[in-house]
């Protein structure tokens, strides 16, 4: 497992560096919100896969893992503009109860236009995730 991690973390790291520049925050602060941000997003997906199916998806625990990895990797060059890790988990749990809030109204709302505005906009808030690792 602990080998899985590293080349999660390594393969990020190597997308994340070859990522179009426009994708890519150019502040170390910047950064480090997306990467808690999307740790965060892609945790909530995990946590709605339990909740509603049963089990997680490894695919969304894997990118969450990624981007935390990301994050441990990113937060020493923070630390000397006083970004601290409670800002970093702050900005992943924001994200993490907005996204979990999305995806349980797209499943549960009683009205099916709050259900699909609420599914769409969860997929878009992944959808940014992906691009910066992915590029496209």
């Amino acid at each position: 497992m602990k080998c899985r991690a590293i080349l999660i973390a390594v393969a990020f790291l190597v997308l994340a560096q070859t990522a179009p520049l426009t994708a890519m925050p150019r502040s170390v602060e910047d950064r480090l919100q997306l990467f808690a941000t999307c740790a965060g997003r892609f945790s909530a997906l995990a946590e709605a896969g339990r909740l509603f199916d049963g089990t997680a998806s490894e695919h969304a625990i894997a990118i969450s893992q990624g981007f935390a990895m990301l994050v441990d990797a990113t937060l020493p060059y923070g630390r000397p503009m006083g970004i601290e890790g409670r800002d970093v988990l702050g900005w992943r749990v924001s994200a993490k109860m907005a996204q979990i809030t999305l995806l349980q109204t797209a499943r549960l709302h009683s009205e099916a236009d709050r259900r699909d505005r609420a599914r769409r906009l969860a997929r878009q808030h992944l959808r940014i995730c992906e691009i910066v690792i992915l590029g496209t």
